[in-house]
């Protein structure tokens, strides 16, 4: 597996899991694919050798939110420095999460084109 193109994805709706599994593996990617935050942690403590080169994140989610994750993501050094994509519906979300210089908001329904471009402008930092 080509660590620059691996992705976390954590996202509990299955119709979006499977449309951004097709997109994403069909631009080369390679993906591991959560369904909520605490699994998406879990994914990234088994992990200590190989970590993704970025990590997508819904918001809104059972067991554990993105809101959770988050805090725990910055709050580990070696996970805070993992690009992340904040995906959701909530148009405010901006108001509601301190974003770092490697995190971007992109509001749900999410424009594939724009999604494209923000994985690679990170991938390539």
């Amino acid at each position: 597996m080509n660590a620059e193109r691996y992705i976390l994805l954590v996202e509990d709706d299955k119709a979006i899991q499977d449309s951004l599994i097709w997109i994403l593996e069909s631009e080369g990617y390679h993906l591991k694919v959560v369904n909520n935050g605490l699994e998406g942690m879990e994914a990234l403590q088994a992990n200590q050798l190989h970590f993704p080169s970025l990590i997508i994140l819904d918001m809104m989610m059972p067991v554990m939110d993105g809101f959770e994750f988050h805090r725990l993501k910055q709050a580990n050094p070696t996970f805070k420095q993992i690009p992340t994509i904040f995906m959701s519906a909530d148009h405010q979300l901006e108001n509601k999460i301190s974003k770092s210089q490697n995190e971007e908001i992109l509001n749900k329904p999410v424009d594939l084109d724009v999604l494209l471009n923000t994985i690679e402008t990170y991938i390539a930092m």
